[in-house]
C-alpha cells in the first residue's frame, strides 16, 4: 500500500506540475515550446514524398549552436504501420572540417542522432554523388547497416548557405532491402525549398 500511495502522489505532483505550466502558457510536453524564437531561422518547407514517409508529419526541433546559428531537426519517427524512420538536419553554419567529413563519408551522421549512434555501424557501401533537380546543391550518399537496419546517410553543402551543412538518414524497418536504386530515389525525393 505504501508503494501505491508514493506512485499516486507523484503523478498528482506531476499533473498540478504541468496544469501549473499550462497556466503559465508553457506546455513542456510540446515541441514547439522548445524552439529559441531568439535564433535567427530561415523559413524552409521541407517535404519528403518517399512512400514509408508520404502524409507523415516531421517532428520540427530548433536548436542553438555554441556560436549562436541555428540547427534545425527534422524527425519521423517511426510509426504504426511502418517501422521506417528519418531525419534531416539543416545547419546554418559548419565548421569546414565537419563538411569535409561528412561529404566524404556520409555515414558518419550517424553520429549526430541518438537513435542511430547506440547501434554499431557495419558494412558501409560506396559513396555516390547525386544532383538535385532543384539546383539546391547536390548530395552525397552511402548505405550502411546501422544495428539490423539499413539505412541510407546523405549529406550536402547548400548553393544559397556555403557555410551550411544538410544531411540527414532514412533507415528500412529491419529485414527490408534498400538497393542502391531504392536509395536514390528516397535521397531524390527529398525537398528543401527556402520560402520568402
Amino acid at each position: 500500500m505504501p508503494g501505491f500511495i508514493r506512485t499516486a502522489h507523484s503523478f498528482l505532483i506531476a499533473v498540478l506540475l504541468l496544469g501549473g505550466c499550462t497556466e503559465f502558457g508553457w506546455n513542456p510536453l510540446d515541441p514547439k515550446e522548445w524552439e529559441d524564437p531568439q535564433i535567427p531561422v530561415p523559413a524552409v518547407a521541407v517535404s519528403w514524398r518517399t512512400p514509408p514517409l508520404s502524409g507523415r508529419e516531421a517532428v520540427r526541433r530548433t536548436l542553438r549552436q555554441e556560436d549562436g546559428d541555428y540547427v534545425i531537426e527534422h524527425r519521423w519517427p517511426r510509426a504504426r504501420g511502418t517501422q521506417a524512420h528519418a531525419g534531416l538536419r539543416l545547419e546554418g553554419r559548419a565548421s569546414a572540417e565537419m563538411r569535409a567529413a561528412r561529404l566524404a563519408n556520409p555515414a558518419e551522421g550517424a553520429a549526430d542522432w541518438p537513435e542511430l549512434a547506440v547501434r554499431s555501424l557495419t558494412e558501409r557501401g560506396e559513396v555516390f554523388l547525386q544532383a538535385d533537380p532543384r539546383a539546391g546543391g547536390d548530395w552525397l550518399w552511402q548505405r550502411a547497416l546501422v544495428g539490423p537496419e539499413l539505412c541510407v546517410l546523405f549529406a550536402r553543402v547548400p548553393v544559397a548557405e556555403p557555410d551550411g551543412l544538410q544531411s540527414g538518414y532514412f533507415c528500412q524497418p529491419a529485414g527490408d532491402p534498400l538497393s542502391d536504386g531504392q536509395a536514390t530515389g528516397v535521397v531524390g525525393d527529398l525537398t528543401i525549398v527556402p520560402q520568402g
